[in-house]
């Protein structure tokens, strides 16, 4: 599997915020909402985001085995294939990090008895603090919600490491860059963390019971090197700006989606336009092709998500792709959202693209999209809520309105032109105002 532009610059983050530093030690859930800055100077219309809430607490663990398929066994700069190793790594440094952002501490659980057939990986270089840690990640429950059936590996025991704490979050980014060091298995990191950051959206498609992954076979066969002291990779600076995106599937699923839409094309030549993404899509998908998958679109700015959802084998969230574009069938996790484009810079719906205004045509027509964007704007206006939410795709209405035929709510802003920027997000109850990574001001017309 060849990895092009994975995490590159960090480009999906562009203003996403970041997990808060600090998080009260009871929390199950955090909030948080978007601000938004109208530039339209005769305009007073303010707007802000709907609070979303960001789980914290899984009632299900993810089940977590070994996938019989051949998909992504072979790397193309490595002998080796560690992806299963490196995944419950991650996941388990993203658990530290949220247990210390919340002042928690950590501790192993009771291991089960290893039967003694599997294949044995032993780390010489480690020292017993590490060893202790990979024996527990790979052999019982990853802290990170992950319930590990089998990974087929066990780790050597060592005397005296039994009785080791467990790492810190850098501690144990900094075994997982010694693993990768020892035996050169290079960008399969990136895609590791990638996969991990998809879980939120696995378990989001399984109601009542826990979902299932299912990781590449590890195969650990040549060692590189004796790796001495190496610093965390490289995604651990940035671990709290992946956290949130990660958190929310209603920001994550439509951020992966985006790539089905797009800006030119209204809402009655959508199926000639996804007609054939669907005759693409669906030989592959049928036939579990997950790794041509990744490869078809490599070519997206969401290329590093769609790996990691194709790494986590083909479940719920693959069988919902030709769902969702052969019949349109609304999932919580495809419906275009006006948050998940202000954080990342990738837009998914008409709605997040800018109308020149103002919106009143000299020859006193409006264009219904227009009238969308302002009906979604004004949503408070109305008796009810039908505009608060906007419309489950992305593609524009076609066709124009007079102007005594649009409703009374959304007549005064007719002649406005609406630019609205995206400020900076707020997390409740800690106060945190965070501007996001990138300090670019993000343009777009909702909120």
């Amino acid at each position: 599997m060849e990895l092009v532009n994975l995490f590159k610059d960090e480009t999906i983050l562009s203003r996403t915020p970041s997990l808060p530093r600090h998080i009260p030690s009871d929390a199950t859930t955090i909030e948080g909402y978007s601000s938004w800055t109208n530039s339209e100077p005769l305009c007073g219309l303010e707007k802000r985001g709907k609070v979303r809430r960001f789980v914290l607490r899984k009632t299900h663990a993810i089940n977590c085995r070994v996938s019989l398929a051949p998909d992504f066994s072979a790397w193309e700069d490595t002998p080796n294939n560690g992806i299963t190793l490196l995944v419950l790594a991650w996941s388990y440094i993203l658990t530290a990090d949220l247990a210390e952002r919340q002042c928690l501490g950590m501790e192993y659980l009771p291991r089960q008895p290893s039967n003694g057939q599997l294949p044995t990986l032993r780390l010489d270089y480690a020292l017993p603090q590490e060893r202790a840690w990979w024996k527990a990640i790979a052999a019982w429950v990853s802290p990170w919600a992950v319930q590990v059936e089998d990974i087929g590996l066990d780790i050597a025991d060592e005397e005296g490491d039994t009785t080791q704490r467990p790492p810190n979050a850098r501690e144990a980014a900094g075994f997982l860059a010694r693993l990768c060091s020892a035996f050169g298995l290079g960008q399969q990191c990136s895609a590791a963390i990638a996969a991990v950051l998809t879980f939120p959206l696995h378990a989001s498609v399984v109601t009542g019971k826990p979902a299932t992954i299912e990781l590449p076979r590890l195969s650990l066969i040549h060692r590189f090197s004796n790796p001495g002291e190496e610093p965390p990779p490289h995604e651990f600076r940035h671990l709290g700006y992946y956290m949130s995106l990660s958190l929310c599937p209603t920001i994550l699923g439509p951020l992966l989606w985006s790539v089905c839409w797009e800006p030119g094309v209204p809402c009655q030549f959508a199926g000639a336009w996804l007609g054939p993404i669907a005759a693409v899509l669906r030989p592959i998908i049928e036939n579990k092709k997950l790794e041509l998958l990744a490869k078809v679109l490599s070519f997206t700015n969401v290329a590093p998500l769609w790996l990691g959802v194709a790494l986590c084998g083909a479940r719920g969230i693959i069988k919902s792709i030709l769902y969702s574009i052969d019949g349109l069938r609304q999932y919580a996790h495809t419906e275009p959202d006006s948050d998940s484009a202000a954080w990342t810079g990738i837009p998914q719906s008409f709605l997040h693209t800018r109308s020149p205004g103002p919106y009143l045509q000299k020859d006193g027509m409006v264009s219904r999209a227009d009238v969308w964007r302002l009906r979604h704007d004004c949503y408070r206006e109305y008796e009810d809520t039908t505009f608060e939410h906007p419309p489950a795709h992305g593609w524009p209405p076609f066709g124009r309105m007079r102007e005594e035929d649009v409703e009374l709510e959304i007549r005064p802003h007719l002649r406005c032109s609406h630019h609205w920027s995206y400020s900076f997000w707020t997390w409740v109850p800690v106060g945190v105002a965070d501007t996001g990574f990138s300090p670019v001001k993000v343009r777009y017309n909702v909120a």
